[in-house]
C-alpha cells in the first residue's frame, strides 16, 4: 500500500483513493495498493507527477473478499486469527 512516513514525529498514514467497483458497495474509499513493480518508484522517486500516477484504484479483478470476525474493528486485538475466513 502507498503510505507516507514522517520521521520527526514518527507518524505514518496510508493513502486512500476512490474505491473500485469491487469495493464501492462497502466503502467509497480504499487504500492505494501498489503493484510490485511500482514499489521501487514509490519509495525512490521525487517526481510528483509520476508518484501521483500510481495513486489509483487497484484492479477489481485482482481482489478477493471473504467474511472475517468483527474483532478486526477492535484496536485491542492483536492476533492473526481475526482475519481467518469465517465459515457461515
Amino acid at each position: 500500500m502507498a503510505g507516507i512516513w514522517e520521521e520527526k514525529n514518527k507518524t505514518f498514514g496510508i493513502i486512500t483513493v476512490v474505491s473500485n467497483g469491487f469495493l464501492s458497495d462497502i466503502h467509497g474509499r480504499m487504500p492505494a495498493i501498489l503493484k510490485k513493480e511500482d514499489e521501487r518508484i514509490w519509495l525512490g522517486s521525487n517526481n510528483e507527477k509520476l508518484l501521483l500516477e500510481l495513486l489509483k484504484p487497484y484492479p477489481a479483478t485482482e481482489l478477493e473478499s471473504y467474511p472475517v470476525s468483527k474483532r478486526v474493528n477492535s484496536s485491542y486485538e492483536n492476533n492473526k486469527n481475526i482475519i481467518d475466513r469465517l465459515i457461515l
